[in-house]
This record gives C-alpha cells, sequence and structure tokens, in this order.
C-alpha cells in the first residue's frame, strides 16, 4: 500500500487525510494564530483519518513532495545523511525555546510561518532570530484558512500579504533572499479549488514558491487536545520512521517545545542531521 502520492496526483503527497474539510478561517481575534482544537475536532469528526503512520524504510523523493513552479534546481547540495524538519504555524512564543534547542544542536530546519503571527512585534524577533541562526522561514498563509474552502481573491491575499512580511522580516535580520521564502505550504494540506486553485498557481509562480508538502507526519499538534490528547511515545514513534531525504512535519506548540530536545535527539540517533530545504538538489 502506498501512502504517497506524486503532487500531479489528484492527492498530494502525505497529505490526504489533512485534505478534510476543515473549518478555519482566521483564528480567534489578536494577533496570535494558530488552529483551535475546535477546527481540529471538526477535521476529525469529518470521516477522514487524520494519523497516517508512515512504513518503515518506505520513502519519497523530495521531488515528489515539492511541487516546481521554475525549473531550476535548488542551490546547494544537502549531504547523503540529511533529512529536512519542517515546523509549522508559527512564530507564537514557544517557538523561542524551539528555537533554544536548536541552537544546541547542529540541525537546521524550515519554519512555515503565518502572516498574522509576523504582524507582532514580539513574535517577529523570533523569526529575525531564526534566519540569523541560520534556519529559513518560508510562507504558510496569513491567517491559516483552509485555501478549499476560500475565495480566489481571499486566496491570493493569503499568500502575497505573509510574503510581503517574510520579505520585511528577511531584509531585518539580513537574510539571504536567495534561501530563504522559497516555499509555500498549505494549511491543512488543503488545495484551493475551481478558480481560486488557478489564482494561487499563478500567485505561487509569480512570488517564485514551491508548494512543500511532507512524507512523515509527527502530528504533534495532537498532543494538545482536550479530548483524546496524542501520547508523545507515539509522536517520537512516527518520527523514528524518518530516513534519509524524508520531509518532516512538526509544529510550533507548547506541548512540541516541552519535547522537542527529545525529538531533536531522536532524529540524531538515527544518524541524521536536518537541513533547510532549499539545500535540496536534484540529482
Amino acid at each position: 500500500m502506498k501512502y504517497l502520492h506524486r503532487i500531479e496526483e489528484k492527492s498530494p503527497p502525505g497529505c490526504s487525510r489533512r485534505r478534510f474539510f476543515a473549518f478555519a478561517a482566521a483564528i480567534g481575534t489578536g494577533c496570535l494564530c494558530q488552529p483551535s482544537q475546535l477546527d481540529r475536532l471538526l477535521a476529525l469528526l469529518s470521516g477522514r483519518r487524520d494519523s497516517i503512520q508512515p512504513l518503515c524504510g518506505e520513502s519519497a523523493t523530495v521531488e515528489s513532495l515539492l511541487r516546481r513552479t521554475w525549473k531550476e534546481p535548488l542551490s546547494g547540495p544537502s549531504s547523503s545523511q540529511s533529512v529536512y524538519l519542517t515546523f509549522d504555524d508559527g512564530p507564537l512564543p514557544c517557538s523561542s525555546r524551539i528555537m533554544d534547542a536548536l541552537d544546541r544542536t547542529r540541525h537546521k530546519v524550515t519554519f512555515f510561518v503565518i502572516g498574522r503571527n509576523l504582524a507582532n512585534a514580539e513574535l517577529r524577533k523570533i523569526a529575525v532570530r531564526a534566519i540569523q541562526a541560520g534556519h529559513e522561514i518560508a510562507n504558510h498563509s496569513y491567517s491559516h484558512p483552509a485555501f478549499s474552502s476560500i475565495s480566489a481573491k481571499q486566496a491570493e491575499k493569503e499568500i502575497r500579504s505573509t510574503h510581503e512580511l517574510i520579505q520585511d522580516v528577511i531584509a531585518e535580520a539580513g537574510g539571504d533572499p536567495v534561501t530563504q521564502d522559497r516555499f509555500f505550504r498549505f494549511p491543512y494540506g488543503a488545495l484551493a479549488s475551481g478558480s481560486a486553485n488557478e489564482v494561487c498557481n499563478r500567485t505561487l509562480a509569480a512570488l517564485d514558491y514551491q508548494i512543500a508538502w511532507w512524507n512523515v507526519d509527527t502530528n504533534d499538534w495532537q498532543m494538545e487536545l482536550w479530548w483524546n490528547p496524542r501520547p508523545f511515545s507515539r509522536v517520537l514513534a512516527s518520527l523514528k520512521c524518518a530516513r534519509v531525504q524524508d520531509v518532516v512535519l512538526m509544529h510550533d506548540r507548547v506541548s512540541t517545545a516541552r519535547h522537542v530536545e527529545d525529538m531533536l535527539g531522536c532524529v540524531q540517533s538515527l544518524g541524521l542531521a536536518s537541513v533547510p530545504l532549499s539545500r535540496y538538489r536534484r540529482t
């Protein structure tokens, strides 16, 4: 049985269980934005399985997880033991703790940030710090909606507004514009549909974005569910399935920050070292 599909197929790789119907417009009010537990509950009740554990030893090439919007190869080869750790939904206050743990390791990661969070001056400093520490930031929309349920106009605004904020952060941090802000990840893995999909494709191409999926999902966000939270042991079991060249999905969450040192240690015990997605070179 295949858990991963090429991006050209109808189901994005590693995300078919996350293309569920999600009620996720702007989360709450104020500057902090992350999917609420109600959103997650509605998603789980939609009848689609949210947790698919990848088979150990099963892998997919990064080409199948990154939809290319241009033909040039990415800059800089990765090592033979590289894995790509990615964190979604930040920056949030807990992101500082994740950064502290990363500072004590050789791992470099890609943070998929939410624009509304970048609009907060204090959280913006965390994104600046990430760039200056050698990590990369990428676009995860402005308010974390399910693109399958928004208009074409809103979809374009979600992408462009966050792109502009990220560009300001890159300039403030003195980051490399060639490697920063190269990727876009759809919230919930929910692709746009109809005319919104066409607008998304044009917008992403105009901004030189690649769409980034994943093939190892830790489901770490489920540790914070108030009904049947996911045990950390299961999160760690998912992470142990990571292999060379895998793209691993994690989140900026308090529970993840609490366990992040053990998670990074797990990656290291597998003989793997995380590098940012821009380090991938097609062979």
